[in-house]
């Protein structure tokens, strides 16, 4: 297994409320790496497969060969938007759980805050006027991060740019290795498995790409990702969600 994976014993040290999205990564990405590991072996020239007690070998159909490599592309995005997914509710379950006072959030914080009630619908809004009597604090907490929105936020689009302005919005810093490529095939992950899932390519079309270029991919992506859940722990750790008091 690769070093991308979170070992135990980073995960012991994670914040408890990133553990979720940890694990899920784990899982995703192991899940990939598996597919493309299996797509490497099935691609070999001369490969051959043997289907239950018959005892005939039958060669690989290159034009399902090509079906299973597009397959990746989803399989790919699915551990994308599944481990900001999870990131994302861990990062505001803690906020909800340790932000006492609103004025004490930094600025990006204060301004996500205003842009969230300013979006609000009709609906969000009278909820909101209905609590104010109850808790000003939890009233915001319920317009603005509500982890019901996330899905909704993020739901097939998400690429490097995306997430570059989510974090920036909630005045995450974010801390790249290299071999992540700053997430840089990330869009083209995206605009493929949406051109698959809406139907305005074929499948057969889009696998016209090695299992070894999908493995690249993978290894990026999960070094993003990464990168990406790492980031937001140092954010909550060091409670830079707090202004700095001088």
């Amino acid at each position: 297994m690769t070093n991308i994976i979170f070992t135990n014993s980073e995960i012991f040290n994670i914040q408890d409320d990133l553990k979720d999205a940890l694990s899920m990564f784990n899982s995703r990405y192991k899940e990939a790496e598996s597919y493309i590991n299996y797509l490497q072996k099935l691609e070999k020239r001369g490969t051959q497969l043997k289907f239950g007690s018959n005892p005939n070998l039958f060669e690989i159909n290159r034009e399902f060969l090509k079906i299973s490599r597009a397959n990746g592309y989803l399989i790919l995005y699915n551990l994308v938007e599944s481990t900001i997914y999870e990131a994302t509710t861990g990062l505001y379950k803690h906020l909800e759980y340790n932000v006492s006072e609103v004025d004490n959030l930094i600025d990006d914080l204060k301004v996500f805050i205003f842009k969230g009630i300013q979006n609000s619908t009709q609906d969000n809004l009278k909820s909101f006027k209905e609590s104010l009597t109850l808790d000003f604090r939890n009233s915001i907490f319920q317009i603005c991060f509500d982890k019901r929105k996330i899905k909704k936020m993020f739901s097939g689009n998400l690429d490097a740019k995306k997430i570059r302005e989510f974090t920036e919005d909630h005045g995450i810093s974010l801390t790249l290795d290299d071999e992540s490529n700053q997430g840089g095939r990330l869009k083209y992950i995206k605009d493929t498995r949406n051109d698959l899932a809406h139907g305005s390519a074929s499948f057969s079309s889009k696998g016209e790409v090695s299992a070894e270029t999908l493995n690249s991919l993978c290894r990026e992506t999960g070094y993003y990702l990464r990168g990406v859940i790492l980031s937001i722990n140092t954010f909550l750790n060091e409670q830079k969600y707090h202004k700095l008091i001088i």
